[in-house]
């Protein structure tokens, strides 16, 4: 109902809005994201997370007073997302002080400067296809019909133990210099996503 009510106000879709509704599923570490169930490590807890390139682009095209220009995707409301899908960087932690706890728009006041210079120095993520994959989870969007049969943080899981087996027992051509650039998640995500086999 509220989504219903919000849509209406802001002329967002209420699909889009339900992305970013967070609820816990019980008693338990687990939690959804729109229709993505999480895990309690992919908590964001207190911090901000955010991609510089992004919030740059907000501050540049954005309308109104420049600090509510930026806004938070739904993608950066998980640790399960490291990288930014559109920009190919890396997603930033930041802690916020007491009074931007919560306030995205005060932390961006209160860090204009900072927040130019990092969308210049942010570096570049190895992979996003992990962090596509979870965005279109976020979304309700099906994407790899093996791993979408499980839960989103099972999904995650599965494939941060299938990169971390097969680097341990050597499963990786001596060529694949690109390996270890890549973290576990992302190495097992490109075994995974091929399905069973």
């Amino acid at each position: 109902k509220a989504i219903k009510r919000l849509s209406e106000w802001s002329g967002v879709p209420a699909d889009q809005l339900s992305s970013y509704n967070i609820k816990s599923s019980g008693a338990g570490s687990n939690w959804w994201l729109g229709p993505a169930l999480m895990s309690r490590d992919m908590r964001v807890g207190p911090y901000h997370r955010y991609c510089p390139k992004c919030v740059a682009a907000d501050l540049q095209n954005g309308r109104g007073r420049e600090q509510t220009r930026p806004y938070v995707r739904a993608a950066w409301m998980t640790r399960a997302v490291e990288a930014c899908v559109e920009h190919g960087c890396v997603i930033v932690e930041a802690v916020p002080d007491k009074k931007a706890h919560g306030d995205f728009a005060r932390y961006v006041a209160d860090n204009l400067e900072r927040l130019r210079e990092e969308a210049g120095t942010v570096p570049l993520a190895a992979s996003v296809e992990i962090a596509r994959y979870v965005e279109n989870r976020i979304y309700g969007k099906s994407s790899n019909e093996f791993l979408d049969q499980f839960e989103a943080y099972v999904a995650i899981d599965l494939c941060r133990n299938i990169g971390n087996f097969a680097i341990q027992h050597g499963l990786v051509e001596s060529t694949a210099t690109a390996v270890g650039e890549l973290s576990l998640v992302d190495y097992g995500f490109e075994i995974a996503c091929q399905g069973p086999e």
